[in-house]
C-alpha cells in the first residue's frame, strides 16, 4: 500500500510533507459541512430518546432504562436470569462499565478481555447513539474488544441517555476526539438491532453475523 500511495504522489510530483496539501486537509478537516439532516433529527432531547428506544424495539432489540448507573448490575442480572442465559459476563475495560458495582450480584462472574467462541453473554458500551435510526455506535479498542459485539449470543449494550442526539453527524461528533491519531479507534461498529439476515431464500434467520439478542440499557 505504501509503494502504491508513493507512486501516486511521485506522478504528481508532490511529497507527503508538502505543507500547501497539509494545510488543505486541516482546512477540509475543520471546516467540514454537515450533510443533510433528517426531520426526525431534530426533535427535543427526550424525543430523541424516546424515539431511539422505540426504534430498537421495533426490531427486536429490548431496552432498559434506567436512571443511575447503580441500576446497572440489577438489571444486568435480572435481564440474565428472565433469559436463563450464561452466568459469566465478559466486559472491556471501559470506565463506565468499571465503576459498575457488582458486589450484589454473587451469582454473575465478571469477566474482562476479548470474547472467543466460548463466551455466551457480553458487556459493551456504546459512545453515541444515532435516533434517526436507532443506531448504537460502538468504538473498538481495549475498553470494548470488537469480539464482543460479534461473537457471544446476547450482548447487552450501555449507553449514556445524554450521548443519544438525533442524527449520525451528531453521533460521530461524540467520537472520543482525544484518541485522534495513532490512538484512534480502528473500527466503529454500528449496531441497529439484533444480528438478521433474509439472505437466503428470504428466510429471516437471527443470529448469523452477530447475537441473537441485543439488549440495551440507556442510563440517565
Amino acid at each position: 500500500m505504501n509503494r502504491f500511495v508513493e507512486n501516486i504522489r511521485s506522478a504528481l510530483g508532490v511529497t507527503a510533507s508538502d505543507p500547501e496539501r497539509l494545510e488543505l486537509v486541516r482546512k477540509h478537516l475543520d471546516d467540514h459541512m454537515r450533510n443533510l439532516i433528517p426531520e426526525r433529527a431534530l426533535r427535543s432531547h427526550h424525543e430523541l430518546v424516546d424515539q431511539f428506544i422505540k426504534t430498537l424495539e421495533s426490531v427486536e432489540a429490548t431496552v432498559a432504562h434506567l436512571p443511575e448507573l447503580a441500576d446497572v448490575a440489577s438489571e444486568v442480572a435480572r435481564y440474565q436470569i428472565v433469559n436463563d442465559l450464561a452466568h459469566e459476563l465478559k466486559c472491556g475495560e471501559d470506565k463506565l462499565i468499571g465503576d459498575i458495582d457488582w458486589s450484589e450480584q454473587s451469582d454473575l462472574k465478571i469477566l474482562s478481555g476479548p470474547a472467543t467462541g466460548e463466551d455466551a453473554l457480553s458487556l459493551t458500551r456504546a459512545f453515541a447513539g444515532a435516533s434517526e435510526t436507532g443506531t448504537l455506535f460502538v468504538a473498538s479498542g481495549p475498553q470494548n474488544p470488537v469480539t464482543l459485539s460479534f461473537l457471544p449470543e446476547t450482548n447487552i449494550v450501555l449507553i449514556r441517555a445524554r450521548d443519544i442526539v438525533g442524527s449520525y453527524e451528531d453521533a460521530w461528533l461524540k467520537l472520543p476526539w482525544g484518541t485522534r491519531g495513532p490512538q484512534m479507534p480502528r473500527t466503529v461498529n454500528l449496531i441497529s438491532g439484533p444480528s438478521r439476515t433474509a439472505d437466503i431464500e428470504q428466510t429471516l434467520i437471527t443470529g448469523a453475523h452477530g447475537p441473537r439478542r441485543l439488549h440495551v440499557i440507556v442510563v440517565g
